[in-house]
């Protein structure tokens, strides 16, 4: 089924135990608790998502299924993520504001324009590899330890706390300056 939008505006525990489809609005999120998507998410006519997640501590927005936008993804609040899947918007902004595992390979895709990605959590942890494609926007990461991280488009990269990848760091791709205002354990292996 096709939404035009859903707005929970206070919920303790959120869950979508199906593929969730928003055509001609938003999905609008607020827990104290958490949020689980265990099917795809797609929005379109510049459908935006909004998540704010509670507690750091205790609370976790999961996310082990692709989103497909066609607007902006946003995740605010204190909140922590658990994420194993790629999103994908069309020119949009892709922000996360809570500490973030990733459980699996995870893509961030903005399209080919000015969508910025943001990954503005206290951290960033996992085995894993971490693309990030920002077409002509740029790419801000704070305290940033992974495996692998792979740029495959994008215009600015701002580096800021500490910030260390295991095996490569290829930003031959990137247009425009890299910005290290990184901490005093940055370690970065460079291809």
């Amino acid at each position: 089924t096709v939404l035009d939008g859903i707005d929970i505006a206070s919920a303790n525990d959120i869950l979508f135990s199906s593929t969730v489809a928003v055509d001609a609005g938003d999905l609008d999120l607020t827990s104290t608790g958490d949020i689980d998507f265990t099917g795809i998410v797609t929005t379109a006519n510049m459908g935006t998502v909004t998540i704010s997640v509670g507690d750091a501590a205790l609370d976790t927005l999961t996310i082990p299924a692709n989103f497909n936008l066609d607007g902006a993804f946003l995740q605010v609040g204190a909140g922590s993520v658990d994420i194993s899947a790629n999103i994908t918007t069309t020119d949009d902004n892709i922000d996360f504001m809570g500490d973030m595992t990733l459980s699996g390979p995870v893509i961030l895709d903005t399209g080919a324009g000015l969508g910025n990605i943001i990954l503005n959590p206290n951290s960033v942890t996992g085995v894993q590899i971490l693309t990030l494609d920002a077409g002509t926007g740029d790419i801000t990461l704070d305290d940033l330890n992974v495996t692998t991280i792979s740029f495959t488009d994008g215009n600015d990269l701002t580096l800021n706390g500490d910030i260390s990848v295991d095996n490569a760091f290829d930003t031959t791709i990137l247009d425009g300056t890299i910005t290290v205002a990184g901490g005093d354990d940055s370690s970065i292996t460079t291809t």
